[in-house]
């Protein structure tokens, strides 16, 4: 009982702290945020690492959005989370034994993560950030790795450890309430004619609790992450006999609603690979059971995007048939139209990478980047990362996977990349190793998770500042390395 009662302090004591912040100046709001950590630390870790994943993956974006004035309130779980890797490594160095993990392809996965944190380093030495913004890039890469660490070393017994995992399916759960007040009262305040002329999309706001900012974007795209993440382990749990398919047909069908009310393409590709991963099996053992499954499924889609070619947006922004809005879509996609004010779109991105260090035959930044935040197209509007205000206007950071190749270059992204597929190697070892018990499903829509994560590298660029998709990636690959160290022997 006392793990629930101090999270809801946490984040009582996190809304205060903001407000000190904003009204008091950074002292008083510093001494608080202080306060919070420290007791919370001495007190209950667990109940920090509940508090920062509550805070990563709802608390910071409703802030945002609604309360932008109280932006400090959104460093609070960074900072939880830093500290709490901190605690974790420091556990772990003391204990004697040191053992990361029983299961095989473990140790792998952890070498991959500290030769990627070692090739962030590298990327400051050889590349052109300043100090400040070279810090501003590590945290913003790092900011919620601690949480991976915290799951990792806290020693979480299997069924502590799912529930974070139920609590992301749950969280998928109440995203309705949230999405309908954004799409009925803030899309209406986006569809003028200046929003218009600065290319925001009115529904790009509509994130349930990831939230997003007025003037601007809104981080939608983790809403259909997680929208995909809980449908697969409905029906993860159906397929293992845990829950009825009526069930789990519901259960999916609210959770992917709110995907109605925003324009998050994404949701469209992540569903069917996710499901498509999760029954893979089924097309040789039940071929037309699976034949079955995937007509609906396309004529679930086929409506999506329906629905989607009839959203509301400014008048110039919106679509006069469903034919113009594939044509539209498929152009600044995968053709030669810029995204929106971009010069650039998700498939030029990665030729103007090429073409540039190629004019330029600067080897050694193609290969280990230019620094982390290099990309970051905000800092570059504001001017701070002003070796990289050559680039304004043309988004070279618009995917994760072109973040990453202009931050930490080649070699870098590389070691990201391989870094998620350790995580699904590792993700099947564990469901090997798991079947059988009431814990598989979890760890297949683990696995299945990863490997969604990796395919939004190319369509989303989320990957190197955002709290809500950083929050969901260290917990799911936290949750791996946690059922990595227990044997199934133990779980009962």
């Amino acid at each position: 009982m006392l793990a629930p009662v101090l999270v809801v302090i946490t984040v009582c004591f996190s809304i205060l702290s903001g407000i000190a912040v904003s009204l008091f100046g950074n002292v008083i709001g510093f001494l608080l945020i202080g306060l919070v950590i420290g007791a919370m630390l001495i007190t209950a870790p667990r109940a920090t690492v509940w508090a920062t994943v509550v805070g990563g993956m709802a608390i910071a974006g409703l802030v945002e959005l609604y309360l932008p004035s109280f932006q400090a309130i959104r460093w609070i779980f960074a900072i939880l989370s830093i500290v709490l890797g901190v605690i974790s490594t420091v556990k772990w160095l003391g204990d004697s034994s040191k053992e990361l993990a029983s299961s095989k392809g473990t140790m792998p996965l952890a070498a991959v993560m500290v030769l990627f944190v070692f090739l962030v380093f590298v990327s400051i030495v050889v590349g052109e950030l300043t100090l400040g913004n070279a810090i501003v890039g590590l945290k913003n890469y790092f900011q919620m790795w601690g949480l991976m660490l915290a799951l990792a070393w806290l020693g979480y017994k299997p069924i502590d450890a799912r529930r974070f995992l139920n609590f992301m399916g749950f969280l998928a759960l109440i995203q309705m309430p949230f999405v309908l007040h954004q799409f009925l009262v803030l899309v209406p305040l986006r569809t003028g004619a200046v929003d218009a002329a600065h290319k925001v999309v009115a529904v790009d706001i509509v994130a349930g609790t990831f939230g997003g900012n007025m003037m601007g974007g809104g981080r939608s795209a983790d809403l259909a992450i997680l929208a995909a993440f809980a449908v697969t382990l409905f029906f993860a749990q159906w397929k293992a006999g845990l829950r009825h398919l009526s069930s789990a047909a519901i259960l999916s069908a609210i959770a992917f609603a709110p995907i109605l009310f925003n324009e998050a393409k994404l949701a469209l590709v992540l569903l069917p690979i996710g499901l498509f991963l999760l029954f893979r099996k089924t097309i040789t053992q039940r071929p037309f059971a699976w034949l079955l499954g995937a007509s609906v499924l396309s004529v679930c889609i086929a409506a999506i995007i329906l629905v989607y070619s009839m959203l509301p947006g400014a008048a110039s922004q919106e679509s006069k048939s469903l034919k113009n809005y594939v044509a539209e879509s498929i152009e600044y996609n995968l053709g030669k139209r810029g995204y929106g004010s971009a010069v650039l779109n998700r498939s030029t991105a990665y030729r103007f990478w090429w073409s540039e260090h190629q004019r330029t035959g600067n080897v050694s930044q193609a290969l280990l980047g230019h620094g982390p935040g290099f990309s970051n197209d905000i800092a570059i509007l504001r001017g701070d990362n002003s070796n990289a205000s050559r680039y304004a206007g043309y988004a070279i950071g618009l995917t994760g996977l072109s973040s990453l190749l202009w931050d930490i270059g080649l070699v870098g992204a590389s070691a990201f990349c391989l870094m998620l597929f350790m995580a699904f190697r590792l993700g099947h070892h564990l469901t090997e190793k798991w079947q059988g018990t009431p814990h598989e499903p979890f760890v297949q829509a683990a696995q299945i998770g990863i490997a969604l994560i990796a395919i939004s590298l190319l369509i989303i660029n989320f990957v190197a500042f955002d709290v809500g998709f950083q929050t969901i990636l260290m917990v799911l690959i936290g949750y791996l390395f946690a059922m990595a160290k227990v044997s199934t022997r133990e779980f009962s």
